[in-house]
């Protein structure tokens, strides 16, 4: 009996004993106002060769832009954030077309997260928006003959929302801000309201 009792007093003791190797459970949660570390990965030809740090806040709409990337070269990009025991990767974006004719005007995105705890990056389908052409790797691209009319090249930029819970429980609800939020419109309306959005935020 008491060989029992010490076998399972082994098994609860704390993982902090040196000698007990226990899986790392990551307790890092965030509530709504609080920021983020996220890293913006940027590759070349499948390179990771660059990246741009930013601090977006739980729930607050937020617009993630890399200037002067348009002729830079970069091909991909994926976001990553990292926590105290877990990192949490976005999927591999193309952002330029194999043949350099044209490239992301921009990107929706939005964190998911549960009781406060980051679970996932998801990108959204804009295709819609725009020709099959435009269309690269799910987002509405710009070519570079559109981009030469505009009194800048347009910079690699992400629309960033939320949704889930954070740790108090709350609804994060700026994802209805997002830009796919004008499917409540008629398909017209979505192409001209869409269509006057994309010339606006590539500017």
């Amino acid at each position: 009996m008491r060989v029992g009792l010490v076998f399972l007093y082994l098994l609860v003791l704390p993982c902090a004993w040196s000698t007990v190797t226990c899986p790392d459970v990551d307790q890092t949660t965030y509530k709504s106002g609080e920021a983020v570390d996220i890293t913006l990965r940027l590759y070349k030809n499948g390179t990771y060769t660059d990246y741009a740090t930013f601090h977006p806040v739980v729930d607050k709409h937020a617009t993630l832009i890399v200037n002067q990337t348009y002729d830079k070269g970069y091909s991909s990009m994926q976001v990553v954030i990292q926590t105290l025991n877990s990192t949490i990767y976005s999927a591999i974006k193309q952002y330029a077309k194999s043949d350099g004719s044209s490239v992301v005007g921009y990107w929706n995105a939005y964190i998911t997260m549960e009781m406060g705890q980051l679970l996932n990056i998801t990108f959204e389908n804009t295709c819609e928006l725009c020709t099959k052409d435009l269309c690269i790797d799910g987002s509405c691209g710009v070519t570079r003959a559109e981009a030469a009319k505009l009194s800048a090249p347009p910079p690699m930029k992400i629309f960033l929302t939320w949704t889930g819970r954070d740790n108090q429980g709350t609804v994060l609800t700026s994802i209805s801000e997002r830009l796919t939020s004008y499917h409540k419109y008629s398909l017209q309306g979505l192409f001209h309201t869409a269509l006057a959005y994309v010339r606006k935020v590539l500017t």
